[in-house]
């Protein structure tokens, strides 16, 4: 039996967390519910609101006739799942089209809050902390870029938390049990874009190699858990990464046409990185307005440029205190700099033309402006809410 107070303890610790899953629901959906109502966004494919049914229809074909004399279509079978079911569900329920797009981008920014909130909790930081970290990761500027446009590449920046804890418990047990979890949440939100999936997985791999270099964690334990998460990640990914795999083979190359080397390493620098932005179509625009409504503040009012760098010097001063999770945090500023920022200093060192940037230039830039930003937003959190006595 449970001594009681530790039973109080547990108590008041689930009553916190508690709250906080309702401050931070309410902070999630609420905003987004009051935005424009009645107005529906052009956010990742339009037929998902338009017609879903007609979209899993067509997902599983390697083919679509509709196009010209017919192609390869373009990352089609992702929408077999999650998205996919979602919209044609919410449109059977009877919800209308822009309320089913704010409740997904609220679950959006919910998951990973709260998901940062849990993380911080496991490693034994105070709620208030914890708290402040759930709140510079899931509401950073680097939302702007991709919510109402292309929602769906917040997936996987959504899931890093979640996927970083569940991989620090498998390691700590001999239960599949968080394996399977992390097999779901991969399931959730890698099969549309399986890059922003690679390379937002680069985080639990270094937070796992962190753990096992200070000890924490033992190597073969490490790689036991590893390998569970590895298995039933691939066993839940096999129908998607085929298809996406003959897609790539065989559709029409379309990064090449519409995301250049040039247009998308010359935004991903560190100086734009560090505020939590660097993707090229934030800074674009026509005759008519800016390509991402809410850019401009962020790039000509000095006072919010100030405040960004501002919030990320906190973030890295928090590294000069200690804290649990500052070797791993570490690791991921390291590698996210390096990986984010490296098609853009090629590019400004005039090395363009050495044979692996030559070679894979467009593709590592296209890489680093989307997926690599998610480990960057997590050490702001943690470097920023750093708790000393956790």
């Amino acid at each position: 039996m449970m001594h009681p107070v530790q039973a109080m303890s547990a108590w008041s610790t689930r009553r916190t967390d508690r709250t906080v899953a309702v401050a931070l629901a309410v902070l999630s959906y609420l905003p987004m519910l009051l935005t424009e109502p009645g107005r529906v966004s052009a956010d990742t494919k339009t037929y998902l609101t338009l017609d879903p049914a007609a979209v899993l229809r067509a997902a599983p074909s390697m083919w679509d006739p509709s196009v010209g004399a017919g192609t390869v279509p373009h990352q089609n079978i992702g929408y077999l799942f999650p998205l996919g079911p979602f919209y044609w569900v919410m449109e059977r329920v009877g919800f209308p089209d822009w309320l089913t797009q704010r409740i997904l981008w609220g679950t959006l920014v919910f998951a990973a809050s709260y998901g940062l909130y849990r993380l911080a909790r496991w490693l034994g930081w105070r709620p208030i902390a914890a708290v402040v970290a759930a709140f510079a990761y899931g509401f950073s500027p680097y939302l702007l870029s991709y919510l109402a446009r292309l929602s769906v590449i917040l997936g996987p920046w959504a899931a890093l938390p979640w996927m970083i804890l569940l991989t620090a418990k498998a390691a700590r047990t001999r239960s599949w049990r968080p394996a399977a979890q992390f097999a779901i949440v991969v399931a959730l939100v890698g099969s549309v874009n399986a890059t922003a999936l690679v390379l937002a997985g680069l985080g639990p791999i270094i937070w796992l190699l962190a753990d096992v270099m200070s000890r924490r964690v033992r190597p073969t334990a490490a790689i036991a858990g590893a390998a569970r998460i590895g298995l039933l990640s691939a066993a839940v990914s096999v129908w998607w990464i085929v298809a996406l795999r003959i897609q790539g083979t065989y559709g029409i190359p379309i990064l090449r046409y519409t995301e250049t080397y040039q247009a998308v390493a010359g935004a991903s620098t560190p100086a734009e990185l560090i505020r939590g932005l660097g993707y090229w179509f934030f800074y674009g625009g026509d005759r008519l307005d800016t390509w991402v409504g809410p850019s401009l503040p962020y790039l000509d009012n000095p006072a919010l440029i100030g405040l960004g760098f501002v919030i990320a010097a906190m973030g890295l001063l928090g590294f000069l205190t200690s804290f649990v999770g500052r070797a791993s945090s570490a690791g991921l500023l390291l590698v996210g700099l390096a990986v984010s920022a490296g098609a853009a200093t090629a590019r400004a060192l005039g090395i363009r033309s050495a044979r692996s940037v030559r070679s894979h230039g467009h593709r590592l830039a296209h890489l680093a402006h989307r997926s690599m930003q998610p480990p960057m937003h997590l050490l702001h959190a943690c470097g920023g809410a750093a708790d000393p006595a956790g």
